[in-house]
C-alpha cells in the first residue's frame, strides 16, 4: 500500500477507525497552519524587539495565545488518531492511483468550476501566469519602498498569495504528479516524496514564498506603529525578497523538471 493508502486506512469502517481520515485531513490543514503562526510570531516578536519601548507586546502575546490554542488542538487532534485502533480497516482501493483517480477528487473538481471539463491547458497557463505574476509583483514591492509599510498597498500580495495556493495546489495535483509519475492517472502527489524528490524542493520553495508573502503583509498591519516606522519597511523588504526568491524558484525548478520528465 502506498502513503496515500495509509491515511485511508478506516474509510468505510463501522468502528472507532471510522474517524481516522477526518482526523489526518484535519492534521494536513492544521500543521501547515501553525508554521505559518508560528512565523507570524516571530516576525511580529523579531520587530518588536528592535523598539525601545517595546509597544507591540500586546500584539505578540495575543498572537502567542492564539499560537498555543492552535497547537493544543494540533495535539489533541493527533493524540486522537494516535489512539484510535487502525486493526487493519483498510480504504476499499488499495492504492492511490485508484482513489486519486475518481471524478469527485477535491482538485478536479476546483479546475473545473472555475475553467471548464477542458481545464488541463488553462489550468497550466494560469498556473505560469499567477506564478510570474506574483514574482513581479514582489519585485515591484522591493523596488518601490512607499509600497513597503502601506497596508492598503499590500492587499494585493496577500490576495495573490492566496490565489497561488489554490492553483499551485490544482496543478501539483492534476498535472505535474501525473506528468513527473510518468502515469497520466495518477494524481497522488504523495508518490512525489520517494519517486520523485527534487521536485518535493520546488513544493518546499513555493510554501516559502508564499507564507513570506503573507508574513509582509501581516508584519505590515499588525507592526505598525510610530517606534517601528524608521525600520520596519526595511524588515518587509527582507521577507519579499524572500518570497521573490521562494516563487521565482518554484516555478523555474518545476518547468525544468516538466520538461525533462
Amino acid at each position: 500500500m502506498c502513503i496515500y493508502g495509509v491515511t485511508q486506512i478506516g474509510t468505510g469502517s463501522l468502528g472507532p477507525s471510522r474517524f481516522l481520515p477526518d482526523l489526518l485531513i484535519t492534521l494536513q490543514v492544521i500543521k501547515p497552519a501553525l508554521v505559518f503562526l508560528t512565523g507570524t510570531w516571530f516576525v511580529l516578536y523579531w520587530v518588536n524587539r528592535h523598539t525601545t519601548t517595546a509597544p507591540l507586546m500586546s500584539r505578540v502575546l495575543l498572537l502567542l495565545l492564539l499560537l498555543g490554542f492552535v497547537a493544543i488542538v494540533d495535539s489533541i487532534v493527533e493524540a486522537a488518531y494516535l489512539a484510535i485502533p487502525k486493526k487493519e480497516e483498510f480504504a476499499s482501493s488499495g492504492c492511490c492511483t485508484d482513489a486519486f483517480g475518481v471524478q469527485s477528487r477535491s482538485s478536479k473538481l476546483l479546475s473545473e468550476g472555475l475553467l471548464g471539463e477542458d481545464y488541463r491547458p488553462w489550468l497550466s497557463g494560469a498556473y505560469y501566469l499567477v506564478n510570474a505574476g506574483m514574482s513581479l509583483a514582489l519585485a515591484g514591492y522591493a523596488l518601490l519602498p512607499r509600497w513597503r509599510q502601506s497596508g492598503a498597498c499590500l492587499v494585493p500580495l496577500g490576495l495573490g498569495a492566496l490565489v497561488s495556493l489554490a492553483v499551485n495546489f490544482a496543478f501539483l495535483m492534476e498535472i505535474a504528479a501525473p506528468a513527473l509519475l510518468h502515469s497520466p492517472y495518477h494524481h497522488c502527489p504523495y508518490d512525489l516524496v520517494p519517486l520523485v524528490p527534487e521536485s518535493v524542493v520546488a513544493i518546499a520553495l513555493f510554501v516559502v514564498g508564499c507564507f513570506s508573502a503573507g508574513w509582509a503583509c501581516l508584519a505590515v498591519w499588525l507592526g505598525s506603529c510610530p517606534e517601528t516606522k524608521p525600520f520596519l519597511g526595511q524588515e518587509i523588504t527582507k521577507l519579499v525578497y524572500l518570497a521573490l526568491f521562494g516563487y521565482a524558484g518554484s516555478v523555474a525548478m518545476l518547468w525544468l523538471e516538466l520538461r525533462l520528465a
